[in-house]
């Protein structure tokens, strides 16, 4: 929506990444292998070709995605709603961008349980954005910004 011009292109380049990345994941799932640390965490080691696919693909979507909606919420003038939705969701996508690959490398209990709570956070900063109308109707009722005349 933000770029319509691009959207045939990126949405060619997402299907060719994404086959290819399954590929390499689905040959390197066989290699997945699980431990329990002393301290009582499980942790998976991924083959590297299979981190390297799935952070080369999800890293710069959500990036991309996060600078999207904060560029709607500090450039935009649309409806307050929308910019404050904007700002909602963008700090979700930044909140889960840095707090989902952390979890992967977390190796202790307190670790474990602040990663695992901020993944909690941005699940409800997204369900928050998006359920927003809903709650709030007279939101998507309110008049468009007007440029004041000079």
């Amino acid at each position: 929506m933000t770029f319509p011009k691009w959207e045939n292109t990126i949405v060619k380049i997402i299907w060719i990444y994404a086959t290819i990345g399954l590929g390499v994941i689905y040959w390197n799932s066989f290699g997945v292998e699980h431990k329990l640390l002393g301290n009582g965490v499980y942790l998976f080691d991924v083959p590297l070709p299979a981190v390297l696919a799935i952070a080369g693909f999800t890293t710069p979507t959500m990036l991309f995605i996060a600078i999207v909606f904060l560029w709607h919420f500090f450039k935009s003038r649309v409806y307050w709603s929308y910019k404050f939705r904007g700002l909602i969701l963008g700090a979700g996508m930044v909140l889960y961008l840095t707090s989902g690959p952390a979890h992967n490398i977390i190796k202790t209990p307190t670790g474990t349980i602040i990663v695992d709570s901020l993944l909690i956070v941005t699940g409800i900063l997204f369900l928050i954005g998006i359920y927003l109308p809903r709650v709030f109707p007279e939101l998507e009722t309110q008049k468009p910004y007007v440029e004041p005349k000079k």
